[in-house]
């Protein structure tokens, strides 16, 4: 972005000290969501909504490219998908007022439907696009359909032989991308059992 950065993590550790200009929540210290920025950039916490999810939050990113971010790790306490439809309601005034983007754990992929249920995947990312004018920036890049990745971002337990794509990246449909990866080599097979996926993009 300009030549800076903003990384967003889940399941992060507290720091011993949190750098000026980032954010660490959570209410478990070994097992919250952060945001670090560097070069140039600075992120604050907006007042998150009191009926959403503690895990699906709202930033400003400040720098030579502002973006508002709503940060996601969707949770079986709030039913997964289900917790961040609800979510995009809540904060459908800030993604709509400023260019936004959507990213993190989402855990959840289009195959794994659920037409009994208020929400899932494919009816978000469908959601996000049409309401919010958001595309997976994976997606646009490899010119994949949900649920067809070839890429995937988290191995269950490890195992490589039960990958999935879970992460993602929603961007405003007007965005230049200039790259899209995902990480899969050393050290970041052995530091996690997801996968970072990296978007590089301009508006």
């Amino acid at each position: 972005m300009l030549g800076g950065s903003v990384t967003v993590l889940q399941e992060a550790r507290k720091p011993a000290e949190v750098a000026p200009g980032d954010i660490w929540l959570g209410p478990n210290p070994r097992n919250g969501l952060a945001a670090i920025t560097g070069l140039g950039y600075d992120v604050r916490l907006v007042d998150p909504h009191p009926g959403s999810p503690w895990s699906i939050v709202p930033l400003e990113l400040a720098g030579p490219m502002p973006l508002r971010i709503l940060m996601v790790w969707t949770r079986r306490e709030h039913k997964y998908m289900q917790g961040l439809d609800a979510a995009l309601t809540l904060y459908s005034d800030f993604l709509l007022e400023g260019p936004s983007v959507v990213l993190g754990d989402f855990n959840a992929n289009a195959t794994w439907r659920q037409p009994r249920m208020p929400a899932d995947f494919a009816r978000v990312a469908a959601r996000l696009e049409s309401q919010f004018g958001m595309v997976s920036a994976y997606h646009k890049w490899f010119g994949e359909p949900y649920g067809e990745e070839t890429r995937a971002t988290h191995y269950f337990r490890r195992q490589r032989e039960r990958p999935f794509h879970i992460d993602y990246c929603f961007v405003p449909s007007s965005a230049v991308l200039q790259n899209v990866a995902v990480r899969d080599e050393e050290p970041w097979a052995s530091m996690s059992d997801h996968r970072p996926l990296v978007v590089d993009f301009s508006l």
